[in-house]
């Protein structure tokens, strides 16, 4: 009986032929619904698995088969007892093949590679060819970044952050590179992830006020322990500006203190007689978004100064250093209902 199907097959079109539960041959109504909708599953099962560079026929009857429903073999059509039957079978695993597909997809957005070292004998120096480089805050960590030659930016970790080393992010570390192409920076930045390696992901990103702050952000890879890509998410990094060269190594650390906002508590008042103007971004050239009253009191710092005040440098200074701290910085503050950034010239210690 089996090999009079699959002569039979052989002979009339997939979805045409149905094979009753006592075994015997009919032919179906083509106009059948059901059955057009087990032809259609199929054509979008085998497009699904030419994505994927799989036989088709192959998994088409393997499903068959675990399913308890019969095949005709070889050429990854079915003869189906009910077609009914098959449409929720098929459903399933055109849903399955489509988010191994997706999968697929989003592991190829991704580039696993080696980490990038240079730099690691502790010379502060441009060592990816740039032709300048300055000190800059991201995370806890300090970043060489280098500019040039033209407009190539690279930024590489000079003091990675308490935890990062396991990760592979040691000393001389690419963390990003790229250009600057129509006023913004676009370019390549590394999530390390320790034993899984390191993952390459698109960052665009924008300077902001003058040099002070540089912000990427970008799809990183969600990974999971065994060190697959399971999704992404909203990734964004802050590059502060701190010095043209880096200080000695317990005066970094200070500058490096992720409370550097911390330690300002509610201390701050609004300086001399006028307004503080409240900016949408630490610069000039960025809106004004409200202003402080001249006699504006407990002012705290929510996110830091730029240049970094660090916690424990705060801490250390008289009043006319943290006077002089202040002149030279903007601050991300709060005060009742408002937040933003106001220029240090216009807060002082209470």
């Amino acid at each position: 009986m089996t090999m009079g199907l699959r002569t039979l097959a052989q002979r009339v079109f997939a979805g045409v032929v149905l094979v009753a539960a006592q075994g015997t041959v009919v032919r179906a109504d083509e106009s059948s619904a059901q059955c057009r909708a087990v032809q259609e599953l199929q054509a979008s099962i085998d497009g699904e698995l030419e994505r994927l560079g799989q036989s088709g026929s192959m998994r088409l009857d393997d499903i068959a088969r675990d399913n308890g429903l019969p095949t005709a073999g070889g050429d990854g059509r079915w003869i189906l007892a009910n077609c009914a039957r098959a449409i929720p079978v098929l459903d399933r695993f055109l849903a399955d093949l489509r988010a191994e597909v997706a999968d697929a997809a989003l592991a190829e957005k991704f580039t696993l590679e080696a980490v990038r070292v240079r730099n690691d004998d502790g010379v502060w120096r441009a060592s990816f060819g740039g032709d300048a480089v300055v000190l800059r805050a991201h995370d806890g960590s300090g970043l060489a970044w280098e500019s040039g030659p033209g407009e190539r930016r690279v930024a590489w970790y000079w003091a990675p952050r308490e935890g990062l080393s396991k990760r592979g992010a040691q000393q001389g570390a690419l963390l990003f590179e790229g250009d600057v192409v129509d006023g913004r920076l676009r370019g390549t930045a590394r999530l390390f992830t320790g034993d899984c390696g390191v993952f390459a992901y698109a960052v665009e990103g924008v300077v902001v006020g003058a040099v002070l702050r540089i912000v990427f952000r970008g799809e990183a890879p969600r990974v999971s322990s065994n060190c697959q890509v399971t999704g992404v998410f909203d990734d964004e990094l802050v590059l502060e500006f701190l010095a043209d060269a880096p200080p000695p190594a317990d005066e970094l650390a200070d500058l490096l203190d992720p409370t550097g906002g911390a330690a300002f508590g509610r201390g701050l008042r609004v300086a001399g007689k006028g307004v503080a103007e409240v900016r949408q971004a630490p610069g000039p050239r960025f809106a004004v978004i409200g202003e402080l009253p001249a006699d504006a009191r407990d002012v705290s710092v929510v996110d830091g100064c730029i240049p970094r005040i660090g916690a424990a440098q705060w801490l250390d200074m008289d009043r006319s250093e943290r006077v002089a701290a202040l002149d030279g910085a903007w601050c991300h503050v709060s005060w009742q209902d408002q937040r933003g950034w106001v220029l240090g010239q216009q807060l002082r210690p209470q």
